[in-house]
């Protein structure tokens, strides 16, 4: 088998990519200068002057046009369309499948060129027919299927979707570099029959082809682009240092589109994919390498979780590892119902079923182990610097279980009331040695503004309180007694109140 190296510097490729990055991202000649200065020097001379015009087409051609995915909406102003460039508005109707050049990259309305690519198109229709067929065949039963295959999560609760939130598990709603490797091992396993080479080749076309099935998904185009790569690479034979060559990957990313640093499945993903090549566990139990895998994949994530979202359930890696196969069934089963929705619906509902029942029961029983605490950027930090250090010096590596006790730093809240009113939504948190806490208003004001204040309080438990939420359920906050106020009167004051709100 044949060595391919790639530059000894890649790490310094990596990082001025990075730096050039943030301070140029909106400057996209000056950008597509330095990038082809950067590839001249960095990129052996084999390859330079071909990989450079390849990333110039490339480069262009993203930055100047998008490939409409479906249509939004419309009105007086336009017809707003779902592109691979995120929502764009236009003067002009064009079908799903539909390459548009516009004048420039800002959002006008003026398009210079399209064209149709059919292929494309009847992939994506083919999408939309299939998630609408599982929803009405199985009478407004299945919501997850879509989402698994496909990337839709039309159909899912606000209700689920927390839940999954609360148990760690929203990685596998939300499509992306898990299910691609799913259905790579899918694909080889259907083709068994085929040669192992041949298979390499016919895997990474069904790839290309489930990109728009995914809508062009950004973590299912960057995860089946590395699956693509890699097979390649095993097809002609070719061995590469994986360490190197994923920050090569993730250069190439970058240097396409520079906004991409700012991307936080971006910057996830990159991360729990570099804690599972990095952390160089292997084990000839698949049982435990699976285990390792899950906890790598979820240390390496959790300081940017944590810093960027404030929540996070550290039991996810065992409950990830029991309801995998189960999610496995279903993307197989959802995979062969493209064919004929109808006929495969009853069999789905059963396994989802199955696997909202595994949902509620984790959300039982491992609520303890949800953390609803937003760090500062020193604990971020620091946690971010044993990882890297853990996953350089394997000697050390043991010091990668110290991340997790900084879950259990104390934060010093100082006694007092907590308010926040917006229109009709209002909360009111009582900080003593009874804590309470009273909301009342809608579920965006709910998620979005009382989340994050409680995660920077680090509390998601309270004595007494009352969460009256309009047309949805309270997943993330519990009381110790009942949902009674004690400390916080509403309209009537009483000898224990502490605070007074008179909703009148």
């Amino acid at each position: 088998m044949k060595h391919f190296k790639l530059p000894l510097k890649v790490e310094c490729f990596f990082i001025a990519n990075i730096v050039f990055a943030i301070f140029l991202d909106d400057l996209f000649f000056i950008h597509l200068c330095v990038v082809i200065i950067l590839l001249y020097f960095f990129i052996r001379e084999k390859v330079k002057y071909q990989l450079i015009i390849f990333i110039i087409i490339l480069k262009v051609f993203l930055h100047y046009s998008c490939i409409i995915i479906d249509v939004d909406s419309a009105n007086k102003a336009g017809i707003k369309y779902i592109t691979t460039n995120g929502k764009i508005v236009l003067n002009d109707y064009y079908d799903p499948g539909t390459v548009i050049f516009k004048k420039n990259s800002n959002n006008n309305k003026e398009v210079e060129m399209h064209y149709t690519l059919p292929l494309i198109s009847h992939v994506l229709q083919l999408r939309k027919n299939f998630s609408e067929s599982l929803y009405i065949n199985s009478n407004g039963l299945l919501k997850l299927t879509q989402a698994l295959v496909a990337g839709d999560r039309t159909y899912i609760t606000s209700e689920i979707n927390d839940k999954f939130i609360i148990t760690g598990l929203i990685h596998l709603l939300a499509i992306s570099g898990l299910h691609v490797a799913m259905l790579t091992t899918l694909f080889f396993f259907l083709l068994f029959f085929i040669p192992k080479k041949l298979r390499y080749f016919i895997v990474s076309l069904l790839l290309l082809f489930y990109m728009p099935f995914a809508a062009f998904n950004v973590p299912v185009n960057r995860a089946a682009t590395c699956a693509i790569v890699i097979m390649m690479l095993f097809f002609f034979e070719i061995k590469v240092d994986y360490r190197k060559f994923l920050l090569f990957i993730a250069t190439f990313f970058i240097i396409l589109n520079p906004h991409i640093i700012r991307d936080l499945s971006f910057v996830m993903s990159f991360l729990a994919v570099a804690g599972i090549v990095y952390s160089g566990f292997n084990s000839k139990s698949k049982i435990l390498n699976a285990f390792y895998i899950g906890f790598a994949a979820q240390t390496a994530i959790i300081p940017v979780t944590l810093y960027t979202f404030g929540m996070t359930n550290i039991c996810s890696i065992l409950t990830t590892v029991i309801i995998l196969p189960v999610i496995n069934i279903n993307v197989f089963i959802g995979l062969l119902s493209i064919i004929n929705p109808g006929l495969f619906a009853p069999l789905l509902i059963y396994i989802e079923k199955a696997i909202l029942y595994m949902i509620n029961c984790f959300y039982l029983y491992t609520y303890h182990a949800f953390f609803l605490y937003k760090i500062n950027t020193l604990i971020f930090l620091c946690m971010l610097c044993i990882i890297l250090i853990a996953f350089y010096m394997p000697k050390i590596r043991f010091l990668i279980f110290s991340v997790y006790l900084f879950l259990l730093i104390p934060v010093n809240n100082n006694s007092g009331i907590y308010t926040m009113k917006e229109y009709s939504n209002l909360f009111i948190i009582s900080i003593n040695n009874n804590n309470e806490l009273y909301f009342r208003g809608d579920y965006y004001f709910y998620k979005y503004k009382l989340l994050p204040q409680l995660a920077k309080m680090k509390l998601k438990t309270f004595n007494n309180g009352k969460i009256i939420l309009k047309n949805e359920q309270n997943n993330y906050i519990r009381f110790n007694k009942n949902e009674n106020l004690e400390s916080i009167c509403i309209n009537n004051w009483t000898n224990k109140c502490n605070v007074l709100y008179k909703s009148s």
